[in-house]
């Protein structure tokens, strides 16, 4: 169980220094990258601001040579940076060995640093202690401070009156690419606005012509919609005429149909009842004709007993029944009264007693 924890921390130790590593890494990485984009984004826009600066103002000789003897500078100081960046990233990789070599020079340049300073201190302090002691190089020294001095104020005075020269210069010019530019700035403004006023003017004729067209398309509407309404209403007269043409005409054909309709059933009926006429005469004569042959025959009067041609009397009636609905008149026949008499006697299942 403890051999288990201890290979458990040493894992988590050593997860925990890669993690450390890959931090710093990253850290160190972003750093160089940024100063990188620094670097050479400041030394971009002083390039351009010297530029600007130059084109504006002009440069002579002398302040060339000192913008190239400060470009040099500043190279030589950046190509030390870069050496110094490329020596720290060597370090990061180095062995035991290497870092005891380094460490070795680091602390004999230490010691060498210490010991010139010591002694440039010690000669100093012999100096000073030589000056003091000796009144007249005392004061020549103190004279060639007091002219140095002055030549310093004077050649500060000097750069700052060139310098205040130089920013009234600069300034100037600004204000006159100030006022150049609200000149300009009024005249495009002037040029705009007449601009947008002869546009308005322009889209306003277009407006006009619009809206005139449109008035002119609505009247022209309006006057098809008048138009169409006067049409809809003949053509709402006309069909209501033919309307009542067809409907004059279809009652016409039917009055006329009803009329030779009714011709029609008169002429049948009369057809009709000729025909039914000629039939009971025929019957009657027929009938009168076998009543006499059976009274010759049997010497009785034939209502005491069935009479045989029964059937022929039931025919008969049929037809008289059909007649008798369309003429009534035809009730009054004697075969009647006879068809009645049989049925009764028929359904009591004996003839008619003899008187």
């Amino acid at each position: 169980m403890s051999d288990y924890l201890i290979l458990k921390q040493r894992a988590a130790e050593e997860e925990r220094r890669r993690y450390e590593i890959a931090c710093k890494t990253h850290h160190t990485l972003d750093a160089n990258a940024t100063w990188e984009i620094k670097t050479n984004q400041a030394i971009e826009r002083r390039c351009t601001e010297r530029h600007r600066t130059a084109q504006q103002c002009g440069s002579t000789t002398e302040e060339a040579g000192a913008l190239e003897r400060r470009r040099d500078q500043l190279a030589q100081v950046i190509a030390a940076e870069q050496r110094q960046y490329e020596r720290e990233l060597d370090a990061l990789h180095e062995t035991p060995a290497d870092r005891n070599q380094r460490m070795r020079e680091r602390a004999t340049a230490l010691r060498d640093k210490r010991e010139s300073e010591r002694l440039r201190f010690v000669e100093e302090q012999y100096e000073r202690q030589r000056e003091l002691a000796c009144e007249p190089l005392r004061a020549h020294t103190s004279r060639s401070i007091r002219k140095a001095t002055d030549a310093a104020l004077a050649h500060q005075i000097c750069e700052r009156s060139r310098t205040l020269e130089k920013e009234n210069l600069e300034r100037r010019a600004f204000d006159n690419l100030w006022e150049e530019d609200r000149l300009s700035k009024v005249e495009r403004e002037v040029a705009d606005r007449a601009a947008r006023k002869q546009l308005d003017a322009a889209q306003t004729l277009v407006l006009d012509a619009q809206l005139r067209e449109l008035h002119a398309t609505r009247e022209q509407q309006r006057e098809c919609a008048r138009n169409e309404s006067k049409l809809l209403a003949q053509q709402c007269a006309l069909e209501r005429d033919e309307v009542n043409k067809l409907a004059l005409m279809r009652k016409e054909e039917t009055m006329r149909a009803h009329a030779e309709s009714r011709a029609l059933n008169a002429q049948q009926l009369e057809l009709r009842a000729a025909d039914a006429q000629r039939e009971r005469h025929e019957d009657r004569l027929r009938l009168d004709a076998a009543l006499a042959a059976e009274r010759s025959a049997s010497g009785t009067h034939p209502s005491h007993m069935p009479h045989p041609i029964f059937p022929t009397y039931q025919r008969i009636f049929g037809l008289c029944v059909f007649l008798s609905r369309t003429h009534p008149s035809h009730m009054s026949h004697p075969i009647f009264p006879m068809y009645h008499r049989h049925c009764f006697f028929r359904q009591r299942g004996s003839s008619r007693p003899r008187r």
